[in-house]
């Protein structure tokens, strides 16, 4: 039976501080910062960033996504506009399409 290997809370505390640090040092200077990791911001990012801005997304929860997730938008369905529907694809969501 294979062990692991010896892992002390001091070790992993470093390890991840100095990573921390790290990312931290880097993202001190950034092109824009975008407030909220909503669907909004989590888009924004994304152009922004895919076209060689230096993008900070700072979001208050543990979580990406905003409302869509706690049903902060009193319902469980969302609809998008074209050509929105390629980010979807990109991302591999499921959605319907519906004739206007």
């Amino acid at each position: 039976m294979n062990k692991f290997e010896l892992a002390t809370e001091k070790n992993i505390t470093k390890a991840i501080s100095e990573a921390f640090a790290k990312s931290f040092d880097e993202y001190t200077k950034s092109d824009v910062i975008v407030v909220g990791g909503g669907p909004s911001g989590l888009t924004a990012s994304k152009e922004l960033s895919e076209n060689g801005v230096k993008v900070l997304l700072l979001e208050a929860n543990n979580y990406l996504g905003g409302g869509f997730w706690l049903g902060g938008y009193l319902m469980n369905k969302v609809t998008f506009r074209p050509p929105a529907q390629k980010i979807l694809d990109e991302l591999k969501v499921p959605y319907e399409s519906v004739a206007g």
